[in-house]
């Protein structure tokens, strides 16, 4: 009995797949073929290989900065477009493409680029003028050689300004002064301002007696600016910038100490009568 139910199941699932088999070669849409699909035992689909997991993108960080850091970038953009074209070459199209950020950006702390400007030039200045007032009093000074001393200090100081920012001297006193009436009196009054200071050594000189008296202590405090700011201009078209500087402050001090000093009095060689022996 067992014999038989076993040769009629081996029998059944031969017909069953060589019917199969013929559905498939024939048409394979035929409705008998899904309806034999669906008495077959569900097959487990084959696994496939495990997918490697993609780390996720990183976020792109902005570096936030303040109002006033994002302000000095944009200053620091105008001042190398000012000095690669000019005020007038340039627009501030090349600012905003040279500092990174948007017109928007950039009229959020400047109204034009006369503004920027403006403010550059008046920037520069104080800078100058903190320089040139940084040291001594003048009026503290009781000798020539202190004088002379103090007087090379300054110049030092302010030529060494120039030495690190070389345009500086042709756009505050040769490219400012031709935008407007407004710029040329700011440096005007800068110039006047350390005309002042300068006059201090020359007056106290005067009262310790070491500058010669009726000098116009004005003309030549202006005429000492006048040649610390051509010394900044030399030092910008120099190949040799150190060189120059110091070429310019030695021919400055060379001016006062030759020009303005008291110089000692020469001793004068005292010629004696020889009695001729009788």
């Amino acid at each position: 009995m067992r014999r038989t139910l076993l040769v009629l199941t081996c029998q059944y699932c031969y017909n069953y797949v060589k019917a199969l088999k013929f559905l498939t070669q024939v048409n394979p849409s035929q409705p008998q073929l899904s309806a034999l699909k669906r008495t077959m035992p569900p097959t487990r689909p084959a696994r496939s290989a495990p997918r490697r997991k993609t780390p996720a993108p990183k976020k792109r960080t902005r570096t936030r900065r303040t109002p006033e850091e994002r302000k000095q970038e944009i200053v620091s953009g105008a001042y190398a477009i000012f000095t690669e074209k000019g005020y007038h070459d340039s627009c501030v199209a090349d600012i905003v493409e040279r500092v990174g950020i948007s017109r928007g950006t950039f009229y959020l702390y400047f109204e034009s680029k006369f503004a920027i400007f403006d403010y550059l030039v008046n920037d520069k200045l104080a800078l100058l003028l903190l320089q040139a007032t940084t040291g001594e009093d003048p009026d503290e000074i009781n000798t020539l050689d202190e004088h002379l001393a103090a007087l090379r200090r300054m110049a030092e100081r302010l030529v060494g300004v120039f030495l690190g920012d070389p345009h500086l001297a042709q756009l505050m006193f040769f490219g400012s002064i031709a935008v407007s009436p407004e710029l040329k009196d700011s440096v005007n009054k800068a110039m006047e301002f350390a005309a002042d200071l300068t006059e201090r050594y020359f007056k106290n000189g005067e009262r310790t007696g070491f500058i010669r008296q009726g000098l116009d202590t004005r003309a030549l405090a202006h005429g000492v600016n006048a040649l610390i700011a051509t010394a900044g201009r030399h030092i910008c078209s120099s190949d040799r910038p150190d060189e120059t500087a110091k070429a310019m402050i030695d021919l400055f001090m060379t001016l006062i100490h030759e020009g303005a000093t008291v110089q000692p009095a020469t001793p004068t060689a005292k010629h004696t009568k020889t009695r001729k022996k009788t």
